[in-house]
């Protein structure tokens, strides 16, 4: 078998393709390295995770107070302040309809006098 030599062609090819895969490689460590540079600017720095921790309520405390308002929400639905909120209900209904019969009697006295004063321009021995 015969083997050819590469003509000068092939080779700057082959250095062509070489140069075109560098060029990519040299493109995504470029985009990696923009990446990382990245992540670690939102890396939090190990005090402030620790301080993030100690922030924290544990599962037992958040268990016991939640426990807690359990409790005295039940002593409030079942005692007697829950007759509280029927009686705001109940004198808050009051004051609307009291508020609606005031306004209602106004408006009957504003037309009154408004038929009134449309009477008196309107005939003349009034005046």
């Amino acid at each position: 078998m015969m083997r050819m030599e590469p003509t000068m062609e092939a080779e700057h090819a082959d250095m062509q393709t070489i140069e075109n895969r560098i060029g990519g490689m040299e493109t995504k460590l470029d985009t990696l390295n923009d990446n990382v540079l990245t992540l670690k600017g939102q890396m939090m720095p190990r005090a402030e995770i620790e301080a993030a921790d100690a922030r924290r309520v544990s599962l037992e405390r958040f268990e016991s107070e939640m426990s807690g308002v359990r409790d005295r929400l039940g002593k409030v639905e079942s005692g007697p302040q829950r007759l509280l909120g029927w009686i705001s209900l109940f004198v808050s209904a009051t004051i609307g309809c009291l508020s609606l019969l005031i306004g209602g009697a106004v408006g009957v006295v504003s037309l009154l006098a408004l038929a009134a004063t449309v009477l008196i321009a309107l005939i003349p021995h009034l005046r």
